[in-house]
């Protein structure tokens, strides 16, 4: 196919309808706990799931509950396995309840980007994923936290920029991604994403994760850490946190090895926490007290072929809760343009940031020459107010973009 021959017409319209010494816990206006410790003070951002959400997530087939059937383990189980190397640089958050987005965004993403591409520089910011560019999408343009899974569907519909098209600038929480950067990271889509576990899991589960930690995996996990988390210190015994519940959950970080007796953890505090900014955990104490066990499937990050660039100018962009393109009739791209944050009542936040500006991969799209009609649409599920959609399609997609790309087209 040779896009620079094709002549691309667009339809378009919007369908309305409606007992250790540590860090001192307080709270915001709003409810979200904050630690004040020797080197910062940090929002606690995990938001508690509705009870069954998991289970309803994998149900609805928007997540996998196991170990893809395809996974074959290069190797058995390991003594010691410590994939840290793989990582960026610890990151700081900040002040900005965005751990959800510095764990499955900038830790995670990461290190699969480099997996797919070993030659990366990490020290760079162009080859880190961009939690402010995730964070934003699913934030609802308030600095009130996020869900564990929320990341990881961000990177199905649009991959994800990276920190030099879209860096992580203090206090930047209603800035919303444009065209530019979504085109920048459009390659690095995902094709799924697995979560293993919510809370306590089984002996199965438990060794999944640690054949997917010992052939070279990491992942997103929940902690609570209002407790003694920033207590720890290089040299200390495997850390034991307070018993909790699932509810009690208020941090993610990430799950990089694991060795006798332990579970090596990347948080998002900066260096001087733990040991240069990694904790190890007791085994006996993650397996029973961290949660939400999540990581995504990469795609083959291929360059992007064909792509549309849709804008819609809306009053109340959360209410846009349905956005297909086709190409020749046949659905290319179906997904909510925002995350949908729980299956149960209210899934959606409240966002009133105009302008929802999306870029969507249509590489695998029924493309033929020397005509194909792309049609977008966009739907008001909500409240029936009257929007303007702008369509666009680049016949030079791709230019310049190396790596993989997953062929998923969405869910609803």
């Amino acid at each position: 196919m040779h896009l620079h021959t094709t002549t691309i017409r667009l339809s378009m319209f919007v369908v309305l309808a409606a007992c250790a010494t540590h860090a001192a816990t307080s709270f915001t206006s709003n409810g979200m706990p904050y630690l004040a410790t020797s080197h910062g003070t940090y929002k606690l951002g995990k938001r508690p799931y509705p009870p069954g959400t998991r289970d309803q997530f994998i149900a609805e087939g928007r997540a996998l509950g196991a170990l893809p059937a395809d996974f074959t383990g290069r190797h058995a189980l390991r003594g010691a396995v410590d994939n840290s190397g793989g990582l960026p640089p610890i990151g700081d958050q900040g002040t900005e309840g965005s751990c959800t987005a510095w764990a499955g965004t900038y830790a995670v993403k990461t290190y699969y980007m480099k997996k797919a591409n070993p030659s990366l520089n990490l020290a760079l910011p162009q080859n880190q994923a961009s939690p402010r560019f995730a964070y934003n999408l699913y934030n609802g343009g308030v600095d009130d936290g996020g869900y564990g899974h929320e990341p990881f569907e961000v990177f199905m519909r649009y991959g994800c920029a990276s920190m030099s098209a879209m860096p992580y600038t203090a206090g930047q929480i209603t800035t919303l991604p444009t065209w530019a950067k979504f085109t920048e990271g459009l390659y690095r889509r995902t094709t799924n994403y697995v979560w293993l576990w919510d809370w306590k899991p089984s002996a199965t589960r438990i060794a999944q994760a640690n054949a997917w930690l010992a052939n070279g995996g990491v992942a997103a996990v929940g902690v609570y850490a209002s407790g003694s988390f920033d207590s720890w210190s290089a040299g200390d015994p495997p850390w034991v946190g307070e018993a909790c519940t699932l509810d009690d959950i208020d941090h993610m970080v990430c799950v990089c090895g694991y060795g006798a007796g332990y579970y090596k953890i990347a948080n998002s505090w900066g260096t001087p926490f733990g040991s240069n900014g990694y904790i190890y955990v007791s085994s006996n104490y993650f397996v029973n007290y961290f949660s939400d066990f999540i990581f995504p499937l990469e795609g083959s990050y291929a360059a992007v072929t064909a792509y549309a660039k849709l804008r819609v100018n809306h009053p109340r962009r959360s209410d846009l809760r349905s956005a297909r393109v086709s190409v020749r009739g046949t659905t290319a791209w179906n997904f909510p343009p925002t995350p949908p944050d729980a299956p149960f009542g209210s899934a959606y936040l409240t966002d009133t940031r105009d302008n929802l500006e999306i870029v969507t991969d249509l590489s695998f799209a029924n493309w033929a020459v020397p005509s194909s009609v792309v049609t977008g649409y966009v739907a008001d599920l909500v409240s029936s107010q009257v929007g303007n959609l702008t369509c666009q399609h680049d016949p030079d997609a791709g230019a310049g973009q190396q790596q993989r790309r997953g062929q998923r087209t969405g869910r609803g």
